[in-house]
């Protein structure tokens, strides 16, 4: 008997969440109700260490790329990065829009050890004049946070690190 209740209970409570609806089941003259409510539940990104180069930015260059190296935590493997969704913003929370990834010619995604530590980090490059264009109302010489996320299989990670601006 116990076996059927419990069977019982899981359908009602399956089919409350499936359908976002109510349930009741008669036990032994009782009533048992469940309900269910959709719910956003928030998840909040993976936390990448990012490094960008270069450390100074001058907002009348237009020179090199912006390179971001992105580590990931060791349970993620950088090689699952969707390169196509990395962005880099100005701020620290994760992009909702910002500058996308380099198309130019080499300037290919990379995987390598940037910074020596055993641990895989993807290089990625952004278009110097779209980040200076982030920028540009931000008066200088000052220091500036930059925000690189993306995707991760279903998942998004997001990292900052900060960049002096300069006028020359």
């Amino acid at each position: 008997m116990l076996r059927t209740v419990v069977v019982i209970i899981f359908l009602a409570v399956l089919c409350g969440a499936t359908f976002g609806a109510a349930a009741s089941v008669e036990l032994d003259g009782g009533i048992l109700q469940v309900f269910s409510y959709a719910v956003d539940i928030e998840i909040p990104p993976i936390s990448a260490e990012v490094d960008i180069k270069p450390e100074s930015l001058q907002k009348k260059s237009a020179g090199q790329p912006v390179i971001a190296f992105i580590e990931l935590p060791q349970e993620y493997d950088v090689t699952d990065i969707d390169v196509a969704t990395v962005r880099l913003c100005l701020g620290t929370a994760p992009c909702a829009g910002g500058v996308a990834s380099d198309g130019a010619p080499g300037a290919t995604p990379e995987v390598g050890d940037h910074d020596g530590d055993g641990i895989a980090d993807l290089k990625i490059s952004f278009g110097r004049c779209e980040v200076i264009a982030l920028v540009s109302d931000v008066p200088a010489p000052v220091v500036v946070t930059f925000t690189v996320s993306g995707k991760v299989g279903p998942y998004i990670f997001a990292g900052s690190d900060t960049v002096r601006l300069i006028n020359d």
